[in-house]
């Protein structure tokens, strides 16, 4: 204690208070990040729950589902590598089903 002047101490005593300081506000960021999940969470389930009669049918759950899960597949198709006919029987058996459609 006796090599530590006044001035040292204040300096420690400083350094010590802001470490507290910004580790709590750290902290802080991560609650208030925590909290908004939790209500964009609580938010999406309501939303799909409850089926509004305002949300468009192209915008059900199961149409965003479906079409997640379609460019999934389109994503895994191309960085796979895949034969050439197996690539056109694709290609034949979409436009097909378009030409059902229409």
């Amino acid at each position: 204690m006796e090599g530590y002047t006044r001035d040292s101490l204040r300096a420690m005593r400083r350094e010590a208070l802001q470490e507290k300081q910004n580790h709590q506000e750290k902290g802080s960021k991560f609650i208030t990040l925590l909290i908004i999940l939790l209500f964009l969470g609580a938010g999406g389930f309501y939303i799909k729950t409850m089926k509004p009669e305002w949300l468009p049918a192209e915008w059900s759950f199961e149409a965003i589902n479906e079409q997640f899960k379609a460019w999934k597949a389109d994503w895994n198709a191309a960085f796979q590598q895949e034969d050439v006919l197996s690539v056109q029987q694709t290609v034949e058996d979409a436009l097909a089903e378009q030409n059902e459609k229409d």
